[in-house]
């Protein structure tokens, strides 16, 4: 997120996901995800977005592969207070557009009657741009002429951490 670098930030994403039997999928999530720049600084970004997808169950096993459109509003935090970035002196609305693809491997961990308990790794590749000016970054903190940090959010994202998917079938209809 700084300039010059890629940082690491961390988050969570609660997702409602409605699996066909075919294996097909459509997928609605929220994701937070947040970094601190320096002792009163940082970042916290908002991801919406919705998607479609396949997953194939392969004995315990079920090996997804998604595609999601996003958007994903950018809150600049100074003083733990939200502020409104500036650009050249005008505020900005720091938001970004994007989409981004996922793999994923679960194992079913548990079942408990009707609901299943998924757990496993997974993998994300999005691109974001603002679609102010078709920049590819959104500049959040410019730099100033006291050395102040400059902040930028967008370009590419890669992210990986586990899934936790707790998931239930619905009666068939005779």
């Amino acid at each position: 997120i700084e300039e010059g670098r890629a940082g690491a930030g961390s988050g969570g994403a609660l997702a409602l996901t409605v699996l066909a039997r075919s294996g097909l999928a459509a997928r609605f999530a929220v994701r937070f995800a947040g970094r601190r720049i320096s002792a009163d600084t940082g970042l916290l970004r908002i991801r919406v977005g919705a998607g479609a997808g396949y997953a194939r169950p392969v004995g315990r096993l079920v090996l997804g592969a998604a595609a999601f459109l996003f958007a994903e509003p950018v809150v600049a935090l100074a003083g733990g207070r939200a502020v409104r970035p500036e650009r050249d002196g005008r505020p900005v609305r720091p938001v970004l557009l994007g989409g981004a693809l996922r793999l994923s491997a679960t194992w079913v961990a548990g079942v408990f009657g009707r609901a299943r308990l998924r757990m496993g790794p997974f993998v994300d590749l999005s691109g974001a741009f603002s679609p102010a000016g078709g920049r590819a970054h959104v500049p959040v903190f410019e730099a100033s002429d006291g050395g102040g940090p400059r902040v930028r959010a967008g370009a590419f994202e890669f992210a990986s951490g586990l899934a936790t998917i707790l998931e239930w079938g619905v009666p068939r209809r005779p």
